[in-house]
């Protein structure tokens, strides 16, 4: 007796899978009414890392689906455990973010992506949840790394037009998001 072939699932289809199982882990840490908050967020900041290493463009489509979710999930959030200044400083957190990373893209033409920029601004709407050393650490820490990946890449003769940043500020964001989430 032999055995169909087995197709391979494409590209695409893992990195999907992975995206949603990293929100499945995000939510779980974090537990409780942000949960949906925090699947979003994870499901986001990976499933955008795949085009962007591809094409070194984050899709608006996702981000223009992903905003209102978040935007959605962190007012339930706040609202059931009764903090409704959360929600209040994710959004001043998102602004900042927003405003900060545009001014950088525009002062930097080739660097930071707008792409990014909007990702950074509604990744920072989920993070502000546990406040300013989320949202700040977070976009350290990926900014860290891909400057750290970019030398390297410079000196090894890769990646001459730039490293894709999503990458590397969705780990940033997840073990972020594990260590606060696991200590709140």
């Amino acid at each position: 007796m032999t055995l169909p072939p087995t197709t391979s699932a494409s590209p695409r289809s893992s990195s999907v899978a992975l995206a949603v199982c990293t929100g499945g882990v995000l939510a779980t840490v974090v537990g409780g009414w942000p949960a949906p908050l925090f699947f979003v967020l994870g499901t986001l900041v990976v499933g955008v890392c795949e085009p962007d290493l591809r094409e070194r463009r984050i899709p608006n489509r996702a981000l223009l689906v992903a905003a209102p979710l978040l935007v959605s999930a962190l007012g339930v959030a706040a609202v059931a455990e009764g903090e409704p200044w959360r929600a209040v400083a994710a959004l001043g957190w998102a602004a900042f973010t927003a405003a900060l990373f545009y001014v950088a893209a525009l002062a930097v033409p080739g660097g930071l992506g707008l792409g990014d920029v909007k990702l950074l601004a509604v990744a920072g709407l989920a993070l502000g949840w546990f406040g300013s050393d989320a949202v700040l650490g977070a976009a350290a820490l990926g900014f860290g790394a891909a400057g750290v990946a970019g030398l390297v890449a410079r000196f090894r003769g890769r990646w001459r037009s730039g490293v894709p940043f999503a990458p590397f500020y969705a780990v940033a964001v997840v073990i972020v998001v594990l260590v606060a989430g696991s200590s709140a």
